[in-house]
């Protein structure tokens, strides 16, 4: 009985967040099929990197490190900028390192916590790119209904972090 109430204090939180996302997305579902079904994926030509002068990939592997380095500048910059994010990210990595001693496991659990963490930011950017011009429409419209519902939205959050906290705390009774 105590492996059944873990895991269902495990997976409760998964599930509430898969639905709230599920939900929100709603009004989106046959936009985002409905392009999904004409992507044509392109894979770039690599044969053609043999026939280009060594200055061009010094130059885009320059680029490509200057990018990285500005990732992470951001990344202390917006971690300044607002400190709830380190306690965030350091509880998220602290739980992921308590679940388990395995290494490997740990990575996989950070890999999946940055993927989940990533949704929010990267759901428009995948929007804009499957869809183009015709995600302009939809991503106005979330835009204006989240600023009209800002403060719903804070209370669900914070409301879904504190049914978290209690069923974790119930968990150890």
């Amino acid at each position: 009985m105590p492996a059944i109430r873990s895991a269902v204090s495990r997976l409760l939180p998964l599930g509430i967040l898969a639905a709230v996302l599920t939900i929100a997305l709603g009004p989106f579902w046959p936009y985002i099929v409905g392009r999904l079904a004409n992507v044509s994926l392109h894979a770039p030509n690599w044969s053609l990197w043999a026939g280009v002068p060594i200055v061009i990939p010094i130059h885009v592997s320059a680029a490509l490190t200057a990018l990285v380095v500005g990732t992470i500048i951001l990344g202390f910059a917006l971690v300044t900028l607002n400190p709830m994010n380190v306690v965030l990210v350091a509880s998220g990595g602290l739980a992921i390192a308590q679940a388990t001693p395995d290494p490997l496991a740990q990575v996989g659990a950070l890999l999946v916590f940055t993927a989940v963490s990533g949704i929010g930011i990267a759901m428009p950017y995948l929007m804009w790119i499957t869809m183009g011009e015709a995600a302009v429409a939809p991503l106005d419209r979330l835009k204006a209904i989240m600023a009209r519902n800002s403060t719903l939205i804070v209370a669900v959050i914070l409301a879904v972090l504190g049914l978290v906290v209690v069923v974790n705390a119930l968990a150890y009774l």
